[in-house]
């Protein structure tokens, strides 16, 4: 029975992953599907992932803010059905699919590797992350799930009170 799915935490600092991904070796959860509030968190990012875009592409679909995505992928085997990992550059292609790199080593993707490149629609994007100059990381709302501030991770992520800036439009 595949019951659970998995999904890739990366503990980098945003304005590093811009241009320089996270080190294959990163670390992937297995997350049962019935986790309430990793469910909950991905309805979340979601949602607010249209007024992300609208921030952080510009009108060719290209990134003008640094941020990555983490998209919802078919495994090809293991205990997971679905496979959630972090894409970073991406772009929004004319068609309205998005295309971009592997920015962790896939577990259960058959032959992709850290760094391929892959095409994907906007239904698939389940989380989104970016960090501004005020030094805080905005969205990445599955990793506030799975990084509760009490874990003590040394140099963790610095999450802001809330998960969409104050002056973004919803």
């Amino acid at each position: 029975m595949r019951c659970q799915f998995l999904t890739g935490i990366t503990l980098a600092k945003l304005p590093e992953w811009h241009g320089e991904p996270e080190s294959p070796g990163n670390h992937v959860v297995a997350v049962s599907k019935a986790d309430i509030a990793m469910n909950t968190a991905i309805a979340q990012a979601k949602r607010s992932l249209p007024v992300f875009l609208a921030h952080v592409l510009d009108d060719a679909g290209v990134i003008v803010t640094p941020s990555t995505i983490k998209v919802a992928m078919p495994t090809t085997g293991g205990n997971s059905d679905i496979e959630h990992i972090w894409v970073m550059p991406f772009r929004r292609l004319p068609d309205g699919t998005f295309s971009g790199e592997l920015n962790n080593a896939p577990r259960n993707l058959g032959a992709l590797v850290f760094g391929d490149t892959i095409s994907f629609s906007q239904d698939q994007i389940s989380d989104w992350a970016l960090q501004l100059s005020d030094g805080l990381i905005y969205g990445d709302y599955t990793n506030r799930v799975m990084l509760a501030p009490s874990d003590g991770i040394p140099n963790g992520p610095k999450f802001s009170s809330q998960p969409v800036p104050e002056d973004w439009e919803e």
